[in-house]
C-alpha cells in the first residue's frame, strides 16, 4: 500500500480544517453572537458532512484509478452527482423554514439560486461583461 497517493484525501482533510478554524473565526469577529446559533446545522457538522463526502470521492477515484483509468471521469461525475443530492437533502430544511426574518443560510442559497437563474440571460450578461452597472434606486 502506497500512502502517497492517498496524499490528496491528507490535503483536503487539511484544507477543510483551516477553510473551518477561517471561517469560525470570522464569525467571532465580525457576526453577531446570536447569528450562528440560528443555523440549523453547526458549521463543524456542515464542514465534517462535506469533508466526509470529498474524502469518500477521493478514496473511491483512487481506487477506480488504479483498476481502471478509463473510468475515472465517469465515477467522478456520478460521485459528484451523488454529493449534490445529500447536499439538496441537507438544503431541504433551510428552505422550508418560514421565518419573518430570513436567515443568512436562506439568504445565502437563495442568492445563489437566483444569480444562476439571472445568467442565463444574455441580456445581464452583456451588461456586466462590457462594464455597465444599471443604476437601481434602494428603499432603506
Amino acid at each position: 500500500m502506497n500512502i502517497k497517493q492517498y496524499k490528496p484525501i491528507l490535503l483536503t482533510s487539511i484544507i477543510s480544517i483551516i477553510a473551518l478554524l477561517i471561517h469560525k473565526t470570522i464569525f467571532l469577529l465580525f457576526a453577531p453572537n446570536h447569528v450562528e446559533s440560528e443555523f440549523i446545522y453547526s458549521l463543524p457538522e456542515l464542514y465534517g458532512l462535506f469533508f466526509l463526502l470529498s474524502a469518500l470521492i477521493l478514496f473511491i477515484l483512487i481506487k477506480i484509478s488504479q483498476i481502471s483509468m478509463t473510468n475515472v471521469g465517469f465515477i467522478f461525475l456520478f460521485l459528484t452527482t451523488f454529493k449534490m443530492g445529500v447536499a439538496y437533502i441537507f438544503l431541504k430544511p433551510i428552505l422550508k423554514t418560514h421565518l419573518a426574518n430570513p436567515s443568512i443560510e436562506k439568504i445565502n442559497s437563495r442568492s445563489v439560486i437566483w444569480s444562476r437563474r439571472f445568467s442565463r440571460f444574455k441580456f445581464f450578461t452583456s451588461l456586466y461583461s462590457e462594464g455597465v452597472k444599471p443604476n437601481v434606486a434602494l428603499d432603506i
